[in-house]
């Protein structure tokens, strides 16, 4: 019978794995995902990324990060924003784990 390696075994030597798992893996395990915290027009009557009018979509979410204190870690922003900056994220993550490995 063949050995079906545990996620465990494939992250050990996957750094882009590892960080996937700390950060969005992290993200669902924890439901952040779905409590974003969406603010009111009255609360954040723009965005303060692009400061177009809020829409409905202004929310505090989690960003692709991992900073040691944790209020690092959120931004308060329109979904197209958030959407863009975690696209970059991406990005960058790409970058580092492909200098590194």
């Amino acid at each position: 019978m063949e050995h079906t390696p545990t996620l465990a075994e494939l992250a050990q030597d996957d750094p882009e794995l590892q960080n996937y798992l700390i950060t969005q893996g992290g993200r669902m395990l924890s439901g952040i995902e779905w409590t974003d915290l969406v603010l009111t027009p009255s609360e954040a009557p723009r965005c303060p990324c692009c400061e177009r009018p809020n829409d409905g979509t202004v929310a505090i979410r989690r960003e692709n990060t991992a900073y040691c204190n944790d209020v690092d870690n959120w931004l308060i922003s329109c979904r197209d924003c958030f959407d863009y900056r975690d696209e970059q994220w991406k990005e960058q993550w790409e970058d580092y784990y492909s200098m590194v490995m």
